[in-house]
């Protein structure tokens, strides 16, 4: 009949409605929670920015935001002696400085990447730089897990010379082969 026949195209508005109702309701959300991630990766990095300043002014520190990271490249000099992987006593206070941003970063990945240059050879036991670069790596990751830093959020990569940051072979992009850098990104 018409009105059973009307009855069924009501229900069939409602149900339409209430799904449209959700669907909008899941996207404000996610806007919301995109929202509060921006807004969180701008306040690492404005945290970064403040607590390194000195060494952003004396070139030994770059600090990049892109794409939801915030990416800390940190020169050699600052963390290690030239082919060793033991942090230096400056490099570990360099590492207390950055440690209330990262453990203010909870929903977030802490990758650490070593990388080195062709340069002189590695000081043993490290047979390849790509040995040293992935030692200093673990020896920073275990260190910030010592800190407190959760071990489930934090990864340790190694770089090697395979993937530099620059590859012209410029004196001062060959510095910048030589270095740290602690990421900052989504878990996922």
């Amino acid at each position: 009949s018409a009105s059973k026949a009307l009855g069924q195209q009501r229900e069939k508005t409602f149900a339409l409605e209430r799904e449209s109702s959700n669907l909008q309701e899941r996207l404000a959300k996610q806007d919301r929670t995109r929202e509060e991630d921006v807004k969180a990766v701008g306040k690492t990095y404005e945290s970064l920015v403040l607590a390194l300043k000195d060494e952003i002014a004396q070139g030994q520190v770059t600090i990049l935001e892109r794409k939801g990271k915030v990416t800390v490249d940190v020169r050699e000099d600052i963390l290690f002696a030239p082919g060793e992987a033991t942090i230096r006593p400056e490099g570990l206070m360099f590492l207390e400085r950055v440690l209330p941003t990262l453990r203010n970063a909870p929903e977030r990945l802490i990758r650490i990447e070593g990388r080195t240059d062709h340069g002189a050879a590695p000081a043993k036991p490290y047979a390849t730089h790509w040995e040293l670069s992935a030692a200093r790596a673990i020896n920073i990751t275990r260190h910030l897990e010592r800190l407190g830093i959760d071990a489930a959020l934090l990864a340790a990569a190694a770089c090697g010379e395979e993937r530099p940051a620059a590859d012209s072979g410029r004196p001062e992009e060959r510095t910048h082969n030589r270095s740290v850098s602690i990421i900052v990104q989504p878990k996922d």
